[in-house]
């Protein structure tokens, strides 16, 4: 979940404390425009106001778990076994979070609690405490990058940004049938053009594991554009019936800056993705981070790697799983850097010097700035947008044109086909013919696209079939009566058969009137299909209409209420349906009962009598705090975790020692330390 959603949702207590904070005003004045340099310079400030001790659990944090919610027990079991810090301190550095608005607990179910820190804070979170160094160094000037190869050793072309699909999927669902089954689906056609269009990239997202809330009937492409286009608030469900556009949001959105209107697809994806990978989006933080330092700076794909096996050996040094090893392979940065890559977002080479392969590289692209002039009209009816075409052009295009090509240069043609689509959808000969010039920057249009637009426009739309209602009357008798009866009114009725009229649609209710009042109640509603006995070519189209209704009967799910997140691709961990716990740490958790430790524990170290040893670890434990004891190494920290032996003089204490991460357990008897003390943890007052 992002920043803005989370503050919506806390509870007013601790909404309270937030609201002041560099994260909670931020909230309060965040845009599109400034987003990321805004969440980045929040972020900064937060924590340089955290208290060591929270700072020690927010790195952690990011390292255990990511932005992904995990359940607190679980968390601060492993918080403890990471920072080697008494339990007592990691649940007030848990406290300090949520007050920072760093991090929020959520309740799931009875008395289970979780922690989440907002998706869109993580990337900034770890490059600010991290500090993910930047993965690009100068390439040499006659160095030459060479794009990647398929397996028959042909170049590749780039692929086609994501945001430019986005549009042609926008131009589908205003194309398309966009209603809704009574059981709330989606056309079965209009999902079919949809996959086929997003299909390039599922591959990239399987590694992440993400789940399609209707399963089957949507695929991971489609859903996810479906989801998308929620998110960015450019469609609604309109009486629950269709999926329209929301023009003026749709506008907005085509005015957009090319590199504003990619961010903000590329943040929102980063966003629901990192929250599915949990640690291991570690290295996306570094390749986002590559985008704000580096720019267009080629980025070494060695040094990436380099990042990504020291942050591993952070986790297996302090899991106690061995020192760190540089060499650790990962599959992670190749499936972000393919992710980002096929989405059209990155660009990858290998380097060259001298005619010998050096190493990989990757880049993040931008498209460029609006131009104008950036459509080329040909006479036969060819349409080429260049890279600089405007958006709000191309929706224009995908209205009245064909798209045969896509690439740096996206072709497009002119066909009678298109041509009465468009008439249909409002357009005029004229206005195609100005936008043509207008996109084009010419004085006119050639005049044999001019004549062929005035054939196809002339041609177009000449016809059109208009929905009547069929009224069978029970026999020949009654028929004759009704035509009797209907001659004062002033509707007709058109005869077609001995006891069958033809209805305008508009006439059914006063003809249903006027049947009532005349003692000849009719069918209640009107039958969807019905077959004369005498009329066989009927038959034909009643199966047909059967197949199709059997066709739509298997798609079951329903969709949701539009503007919660989860429409198509399911909520991670179900975190958006559940509510934010009142207070981000229970007050019992923090006010323990510190006011039954004797000071003399505390305040300094003394050799108590064997009985007072134990009591005093008892309360530790019981405090999850952590002792200081002298030994033969001199004064060092332990962690108690539990006592064990038989009772009496019998008796040891299992631990770890807190300046020695380990996860292996420490077991000492009262003959192994001399004085000792009890800890009050930092951020504990009593």
């Amino acid at each position: 979940m992002l920043i803005q959603q989370m503050m919506v949702r806390l509870p007013s207590e601790w909404h309270r404390k937030v609201i002041g904070t560099p994260i909670g005003e931020l909230a309060s004045n965040l845009s599109d425009g400034q987003s990321a340099a805004a969440i980045a310079a929040a972020v900064a400030k937060t924590c340089e106001g955290l208290p060591p001790y929270a700072m020690k659990v927010l790195g952690a944090m990011l390292l255990i778990c990511g932005p992904s919610p995990m359940e607190e027990e679980k968390l601060t079991a492993m918080l403890r076994q990471h920072t080697a810090r008494p339990g007592a301190e990691i649940r007030s550095g848990l406290a300090r979070l949520g007050e920072a608005g760093i991090a929020f607990a959520i309740r799931k179910g009875w008395g289970e609690r979780w922690w989440v820190m907002p998706s869109d804070a993580y990337v900034p979170l770890m490059n600010r405490i991290y500090e993910c160094l930047p993965l690009s160094e100068a390439v040499p000037a006659d160095a030459e990058v060479l794009p990647p190869m398929d397996k028959n050793g042909v170049f590749q072309s780039l692929p086609v940004p994501y945001e430019r699909i986005f549009l042609y999927g926008l131009a589908l669902l205003d194309k398309l049938d966009t209603g809704v089954t009574a059981k709330g689906l989606l056309a079965k056609k209009t999902i079919d053009r949809l996959a086929a269009l997003f299909r390039p990239i599922e591959v990239a997202l399987e590694p992440f594991g993400l789940q399609r809330t209707h399963d089957i009937h949507y695929p991971m492409g489609a859903a996810l554009f479906l989801e998308g286009v929620h998110a960015l608030d450019l469609v609604e469900l309109r009486n629950g019936e269709e999926l329209r556009l929301r023009k003026k949001q749709l506008h907005k959105w085509l005015q957009l800056h090319s590199t504003t209107r990619a961010r903000q697809l590329q943040d929102w994806l980063i966003s629901r993705l990192t929250e599915a990978a949990g640690s291991d989006s570690a290295i996306c933080a570094a390749i986002v981070g590559q985008r704000t330092r580096g720019g267009g700076d080629w980025g070494r794909e060695g040094l990436l790697r380099q990042w990504e096996a020291r942050r591993n050996g952070v986790l297996q040094r302090d899991f106690g799983h061995g020192s760190a090893d540089l060499t650790l392979e990962s599959r992670w940065p190749d499936i972000w850097l393919q992710l980002f890559y096929d989405f059209g977002w990155l660009e990858l080479g290998r380097l060259m010097i001298d005619g010998d392969t050096g190493e990989d590289l990757f880049r993040w692209r931008s498209e460029p700035a609006p131009l104008e002039g950036e459509l080329i009209v040909q006479p036969s009816g060819e349409l080429i947008a260049g890279p600089g075409c405007p958006y709000a052009c191309r929706w224009e295009l995908e209205a009245i044109a064909e798209r045969r090509g896509d690439g740096e240069l996206t072709e497009y043609v002119l066909t009678a086909a298109s041509i009465a689509a468009a008439l249909e959808h409002g357009w005029t000969r004229d206005a195609i013919s100005r936008f043509l010039q207008e996109a084009a920057v010419m004085p006119s249009l050639p005049a044999a696209l001019e004549s062929m637009l005035e054939q196809w426009a002339s041609r177009a739309c000449q016809f059109e079939f208009t929905q009547a209602t069929l009224l069978r009357c029970g026999s020949e008798d009654r028929a004759d009566w009704l035509a009797a009866q209907v001659q004062s009114q002033p509707f007709e009725l058109q005869r077609i058969g001995p006891a069958v009229f033809v209805v305008d649609a508009a006439h059914v209710s006063p003809l249903r009137k006027l049947l009532q009042q005349a003692g000849f109640p009719p069918r209640k509603g009107v039958s969807p299909k019905w077959r004369a006995p005498e009329e066989e070519s009927f038959a034909s189209i009643i199966n047909a209409e059967d197949a199709e209704d059997a066709e739509d009967a298997e798609w079951q799910p329903v969709i949701p209420v539009p503007g919660v997140e989860g429409l198509y691709v399911a909520d991670h961990a179900s975190i958006r349906r559940c509510e934010l716990a009142s207070d981000p740490v229970p007050e019992r958790l923090l006010a323990a009962d510190w006011s039954s430790v004797p000071q003399m524990w505390s305040r300094q170290l003394r050799d108590y009598h064997l009985s007072t040893r134990k009591e005093l670890l008892q309360k530790a434990i019981t405090l999850e705090t952590s002792v200081r004891i002298m030994t033969n190494q001199g004064m060092r920290t332990f962690v108690p975790e539990r006592l064990e032996g038989r009772g009496g003089m019998e008796w040891s204490v299992a631990g770890s020692w807190g300046d020695n991460v380990s996860d292996q357990l420490v077991r000492l008897t009262p003959d192994m330390w001399g004085e000792m003390g009890i800890d009050l943890p930092d951020g504990i007052t009593t």
